[in-house]
């Protein structure tokens, strides 16, 4: 876990110096010259797992769930990375919720995820050890986009999916002050046929917000291009639509022949006045503030089956044979990384630049970000391994 100025926190459990039911934690605290800084173990029963953490202001929580128990309190380790001291909370669980986001904001901790399949959001505050469930998210056909943590301005801001009265889906934006008030819900209306299928947030200033994410048409799953959204100090919206055909190199990533053919079908399309249907997933990545500029990175990917003949009970080892006569069996087997795409827009929400580039050997039966940004001064390195 990387604590900035402070170096880097390292935890792994140990199973070997496990006893009396319960298991070792190793906690390792290196420098930014990756020197021990301190070490120490901690204890906790043995099926507990670490389910998320988060940096805020020299310390690292750490939040630990028994998955399989709905009665056993959830447990979150605040550590202090100069000290080396830490206090463990015990948070009661009120609500089986399935857990999908933890983000401290100051003297609280963020828990966000799903209860009877509907969104919800619950805040702990650690003087007073109780929880609350904030307002606005236990909805029908809606679901929880992106948790954001405005650490300058001590604010919650949640992006949710709703479907409209329209049945499209539209990006909602709720904000919060560290006292659970709700300070902020605006709702990002797309155009008819429209809807937005994931978004990102960044604040410019104390009253101005970009929105970036994917699009897509009317009740489909597939984005046909990304979106830019932006909300001045009256709220008033102004969105913006790329398809991914009018962007200068969504398709660089590919060999150079095969580049040069989609191009062409663009071209073709546009002479003949069509509009441009090109369909990805794409997994959006948190917006990240560089020089004058706002760069939003995703990774596009899809779901991969493989098929498995069966003919009386036996794998199929002749499958030109016994396919037509035995039975095929279909079975996930992981999403498969294409490429990533990098784009550049500026504090009006206006393009200004884009690039992608191709991934290659990543198969994960998680949705994860595997792309990594590095923002140096004269360019943007994107990373995975």
């Amino acid at each position: 876990i990387s604590a900035e100025e402070n170096g880097l926190f390292l935890i792994r459990k140990n199973m070997e110096k496990a006893q009396k039911g319960d298991l070792v934690w190793e906690i390792n605290v290196l420098d930014t010259a990756l020197m021990m800084k301190w070490r120490k173990d901690i204890y906790l029963r043995f099926n507990y797992d670490l389910l998320g953490y988060d940096y805020y202001k020299n310390k690292v929580y750490l939040l630990f769930v028994m998955p399989e128990s709905y009665k056993d309190d959830h447990i979150i380790l605040e550590v202090n990375m100069i000290t080396g001291l830490y206090h463990k909370y015990n948070v009661k669980r009120s609500l089986n919720i399935q857990l999908t986001e933890f983000e401290i904001l100051n003297n609280t901790a963020i828990f966000g995820g799903y209860f009877n399949n509907k969104p919800t959001i619950l805040q702990y505050f650690f003087r007073e050890g109780k929880t609350l469930a904030l307002p606005g998210f236990y909805e029908e056909r809606s679901r929880l986009v992106d948790v954001h943590i405005n650490d300058e301005r001590g604010v919650l801001t949640v992006l949710s999916s709703i479907r409209t009265i329209n049945k499209n889906y539209s990006i909602v934006v709720t904000q919060f002050k560290e006292d659970g008030t709700m300070i902020e819900n605006t709702t990002i209306l797309p155009e008819d046929n429209t809807s937005l299928l994931d978004a990102r947030f960044v604040t410019i200033d104390n009253d101005i917000d970009l929105i970036a994410g994917t699009y897509s048409n009317k009740n489909f799953r597939y984005s046909r291009g990304i979106f830019l959204a932006h909300i001045d100090e009256n709220e008033e919206q102004t969105l913006k639509y790329y398809n991914y055909g009018e962007l200068d190199n969504f398709f660089s990533y590919m060999k150079a022949k095969r580049e040069k053919r989609v191009q062409e079908r663009i071209k073709r399309k546009k002479i003949k006045g069509k509009k441009l249907k090109f369909n990805y997933r794409l997994l959006v990545h948190d917006i990240i503030k560089y020089q004058d500029e706002y760069i939003l990175v995703g990774e596009a990917y899809y779901p991969k089956y493989n098929s498995t003949s069966y003919y009386g009970g036996y794998m199929n080892y002749y499958p030109n044979y016994y396919s037509r006569r035995g039975q095929n069996n279909s079975y996930f087997a992981g999403y498969k990384y294409t490429h990533a795409i990098v784009i550049g827009f500026g504090e009006q929400g206006k393009l200004l630049w884009d690039n992608s580039f191709e991934i290659n050997d990543i198969i994960s039966y998680d949705l994860k970000q595997f792309v990594e940004v590095d923002p140096q001064e004269e360019e943007i390195v994107l990373l995975y391994n």
